[in-house]
């Protein structure tokens, strides 16, 4: 997804800013969107900035997991790890496929 594909997405979602957009792609499952932000935020040192967004919003521990995975792909280990083992405490499932079942 280059950076014309984030504005068509934004205006189809009907979003402002790059937060409600996250925040839209998480609740519509528009993972290309949710997977470009992943990527483009590892790259700019800003994935804590996905993070609290995540945990603000309780979007659960399969965000973190894909934060995670982005992270530990990126050579980002420690931080990686650091978000595969909040995702498991919060979704109570290595894979973190269950939601999270109280906001913290």
């Amino acid at each position: 997804m280059d950076t014309r594909e984030l504005a068509q997405a934004a205006r189809r979602l009907g979003v402002v800013n790059c937060e409600q957009l996250y925040l839209k792609a998480a609740a519509c499952g528009d993972t290309t969107a949710l997977r470009w932000f992943t990527r483009r935020l590892v790259d700019l040192r800003r994935f804590q900035w996905t993070e609290q967004i995540i945990e603000e919003h309780c979007l659960g521990g399969f965000f973190l997991g894909e934060l995670s995975g982005a992270l530990g792909l990126s050579g980002h280990y420690k931080e990686g790890e650091r978000l595969a083992r909040r995702a498991y405490e919060v979704s109570g499932n290595r894979n973190g496929h269950r939601g999270l079942a109280t906001c913290r």
